[in-house]
């Protein structure tokens, strides 16, 4: 199993959707499940769900087929991943901060652009019930 997946103690022992295990955030997941965890939950599955994949919160970059129709992305490995500040500023909670793994991703991809972030994180990113 890649790194980035390796199920967390609480992906086994709590009953949740199937999208949230592909995720290859493991602070995300454990943030995510952590909250659906409260009652009521933090935040709704269906809207995170469409947030990130209808809405484009979540972009694994390469994930199309090329020239030989082939996937040339690694799914599994975060580097493939772009979270979008938008969705960051939105699920901020779950996240973790500017220097947490989904943040130094989001900034990453827009270096790679030469691109500037607009939104920065709250200062506080813990999961309270």
């Amino acid at each position: 199993m890649p790194k980035d997946l390796q199920p967390l103690d609480i992906q086994i022992t709590f009953d949740h959707h199937v999208y949230l295990d592909v995720i290859p955030f493991p602070t995300f997941r454990d943030a995510a499940l952590k909250a659906l965890t409260c009652d009521p939950p933090l935040f709704d599955e269906d809207q995170m769900c469409a947030d990130m994949t209808s809405n484009g919160g979540l972009v694994v970059w390469g994930s199309q087929n090329n020239d030989q129709g082939m996937q040339a992305c690694r799914s599994w490995d975060m580097r493939s991943w772009e979270p979008k500040p938008w969705f960051l500023r939105k699920y901020w909670y779950l996240v973790g901060g500017w220097d947490g793994e989904m943040w130094r991703a989001t900034r990453w991809w827009h270096a790679m652009r030469n691109e500037r972030i607009e939104i920065r994180p709250p200062s506080s990113s813990e999961v309270l019930c």
